[in-house]
C-alpha cells in the first residue's frame, strides 16, 4: 500500500462527506459511550469530532505522520502489523482503508483486532461492493481484486465485496454483524458495517 497524501485529498472533495453520514446513521443503532477508540487510517482527522462525540479517548492511526494533535495519541504504523492490544481499544473505526487491502489481509486485520479488543468493543468499517464505478478496472490479481494502473492510485490495490462474504468474515473473526448499510453516491459504492463482540449484543437502541 503506498503512502498517498489521501488527508489532502479529502479536504478538497466534499462530496466524501455522504460517507460521513452514513456513519451517522450506523452510529443511530448505539446506545453506549465508549472509553477508547481507535481511528484506524485516521489521517487528519475527519471523523474526530464525530467520534469524539461518543468516546472519552480517541486515538490515531495512520502510515503517514500528519500533524493532527487533537488526538489522544497519534500512531504512525502500518494497520497490518499494529499491536491492538497495545491500548485497551472497546471501539475501532475505519473508514476508506481496509479495500486497499487483500481480502487475506483485511481478514487478518479484522481477526487480529477480534483478539485483542475488549469482550464488549464495537468495530465499525466500510468495504467497497462490486456497485462501485472502480469495479473491473486496473489489473486483476485475483477474484475481486484490482492493482490500478494509472491515475492517483497508480500501483494501489482495491478489493471489492459481496454482503454475504463480509458477514462470513467478520463470523471467522468472532465479531456478529449488528447492521449493514450500502449506500451509493457519484459512482462510490460501499458497505458500511457495526460489529460486536458482545454475544447477544447488548448496544442497540431499537428506538
Amino acid at each position: 500500500m503506498s503512502k498517498y497524501d489521501w488527508g489532502g485529498f479529502y479536504d478538497k472533495n466534499d462530496e466524501y462527506c455522504f460517507k460521513q453520514n452514513a456513519y451517522f446513521e450506523i452510529l443511530k443503532a448505539l446506545n453506549k459511550r465508549f472509553t477508547a477508540c481507535l481511528d484506524l487510517g485516521c489521517g487528519k482527522g475527519r471523523h474526530l469530532a464525530m467520534l469524539s462525540s461518543i468516546s472519552d479517548e480517541v486515538y490515531g492511526l495512520d502510515i503517514i505522520e500528519y500533524d493532527s494533535k487533537n488526538y489522544k495519541e497519534f500512531i504512525v504504523e502500518d494497520a497490518r502489523t499494529y499491536n491492538y492490544g497495545e491500548i485497551n481499544f472497546d471501539f475501532i473505526f475505519s473508514n476508506g482503508l481496509l479495500h486497499h487491502f487483500s481480502k487475506n489481509e483485511v481478514f487478518d486485520i479484522i481477526n487480529e483486532i477480534s483478539k485483542c479488543v475488549k469482550h464488549n468493543s464495537v468495530f465499525i468499517f466500510n468495504l467497497h461492493s462490486k456497485e462501485d464505478y472502480k469495479f473491473g478496472k486496473g489489473v486483476n490479481i485475483t477474484t475481486d481484486e484490482f492493482v490500478f494502473h494509472e491515475g492517483k492510485e497508480k500501483g494501489q490495490l482495491h478489493s471489492f465485496w459481496e454482503q454475504e462474504e463480509i458477514i462470513q468474515m467478520i463470523n471467522k473473526c468472532n465479531f456478529k454483524m449488528i447492521k449493514m448499510l450500502h449506500k451509493s453516491q457519484n459512482g462510490y459504492a460501499c458497505w458500511y458495517c457495526l460489529a460486536s463482540r458482545n454475544q447477544p449484543p447488548l448496544l442497540i437502541n431499537e428506538n
